[in-house]
This record gives structure tokens, C-alpha cells and sequence, in this order.
């Protein structure tokens, strides 16, 4: 294993190696702020469980900005615009404010699955 670990050498300053990272990146920072937005949800909705919630909401929201910080290292700007294509607006989605949040969190569940099949690196 060590011999094929020695063997593999990556260039993380290769335009591919960047454009696959952007995609990856972008759908981690979404998936963090999407983590962080859902735990602000349930402190609402939980208010006894609400300082635990708001603490781990910050705990995903530090993720994020380390997410962040690695894109600005590798000097790659993470293709969130690219998120959209694949995204429904589920504010079109008729019914209650519980049926659209349903709808976003089905579509992030997909999200990762579709952009790989949908996209080739």
C-alpha cells in the first residue's frame, strides 16, 4: 500500500485537479451552511434544546470558513453558481413552509450523487 501511496503523485496546481476541486469544495461549503441553517431551524422549533443547537450551528458554520480557507490556499474559487443548475427552486413548490423545507432537504441529499453523475470531472 505504501509503494502505490509513493507511486501516486497528484498535482493540486493542475487546472483539472482545480476544476474538480471548485465542484467539491462548493458542494461542502453549501452542505456546511445548509448544516448550520438546519440546526438554527431546530433551536426554533426545540427551545430547550436551543444552546446546544446554536452551539453546534457555530460549530458548522467554523467548518465552513475552513472549507473556505482551503479553496483560498489552493487559489480555487469554489463553482457555487454551478449549485443552481442542479438545484429546484423549491420556493415554486406548492403547499405548506414544511413541504418546501422538505423539498430543500431532499434536494440536498441528492445533490452530491447528481453533480458527479450529471458532470464528469
Amino acid at each position: 500500500m505504501q509503494q502505490l501511496a509513493n507511486e501516486l503523485k497528484i498535482d493540486f496546481q493542475s487546472e483539472t485537479y482545480k476544476d474538480a476541486y471548485s465542484r467539491i469544495n462548493a458542494i461542502v461549503i453549501e452542505g456546511e451552511q445548509e448544516a448550520y441553517d438546519n440546526y438554527i431551524r431546530l433551536a426554533e422549533l426545540l427551545p430547550g434544546q436551543k444552546d446546544d443547537l446554536i452551539r453546534l450551528s457555530k460549530m458548522e458554520s467554523r467548518h465552513k470558513k475552513g472549507f473556505e480557507a482551503c479553496a483560498k490556499n489552493l487559489q480555487v474559487t469554489p463553482d457555487l453558481p454551478l449549485l443552481s443548475n442542479f438545484s429546484p427552486n423549491c420556493t415554486k413548490f406548492s403547499g405548506s413552509s414544511s413541504s418546501r423545507e422538505n423539498c430543500h432537504l431532499f434536494v440536498n441529499s441528492v445533490l452530491d450523487y447528481r453533480m458527479f453523475c450529471d458532470r464528469s470531472i
